[in-house]
C-alpha cells in the first residue's frame, strides 16, 4: 500500500523515478549558438530549439550523462558525437525537470550510446522559442577543454 501511495505521488508531481529523469546535456556544433553574459558561458536559445524535418514530430538531439564526471562526459560526446567538417564548441548540461512543464519527454534510442531526443514540442513556432529561451536560461554551458600544451 505503501508503494502504491508513493507510486501515486510521484505521478502527480509527474517526478518519475531518477533514472527516468536523468541529466541531460546538449552540444553545440557552432560558435554562433554561444555566448557570454556577465562573464559566463551560456547557450543562445536558439541551440535548444528543436529539429524540424518534414512531418515527423520535432526533437531535440541530447546525450545523457548521469553516472559520469566532467571528464567522463567530454570523453562519451569526443567519441560518440561526430559531425564531419564541424568542431564541438561546447556543451549545455541541463534537467528536463527543471523545465515548468510536463509536455516535453526524453526518448531515448542509444544510436549511439547514450543519445535520446526531447520530444513532445508544441507546434507553434513561439512556444517553441518560449521553451527554448527556458532551457538556456536553466543550462549549465562548459566550452570544450584546451588541450594542455
Amino acid at each position: 500500500m505503501k508503494r502504491l501511495a508513493a507510486w501515486l505521488l510521484d505521478k502527480r508531481r509527474g517526478s518519475g523515478r531518477p533514472e527516468e529523469r536523468p541529466p541531460l546535456t546538449r552540444l553545440a556544433f557552432s560558435k554562433r549558438l554561444l555566448r557570454r553574459s556577465d562573464g559566463r558561458l551560456q547557450f543562445r536559445p536558439r541551440a535548444f530549439l528543436p529539429y524540424l524535418r518534414g512531418t515527423h514530430p520535432p526533437e531535440l538531439s541530447v546525450f545523457r550523462i548521469d553516472g559520469l564526471d566532467d571528464m567522463g562526459i567530454w570523453e562519451h560526446v569526443a567519441k560518440h558525437a561526430h559531425r564531419p567538417g564541424r568542431n564541438l564548441h561546447g556543451r549545455a548540461d541541463f534537467l528536463l525537470q527543471d523545465l515548468d512543464t510536463s509536455i516535453l519527454k526524453l526518448e531515448l534510442d542509444e544510436t549511439p550510446p547514450r543519445h535520446g531526443n526531447v520530444v513532445g514540442w508544441p507546434r507553434d513556432a513561439d512556444d517553441r522559442l518560449a521553451l527554448a529561451q527556458n532551457l538556456s536560461e536553466i543550462a549549465t554551458a562548459f566550452p570544450v577543454p584546451r588541450a594542455e600544451e
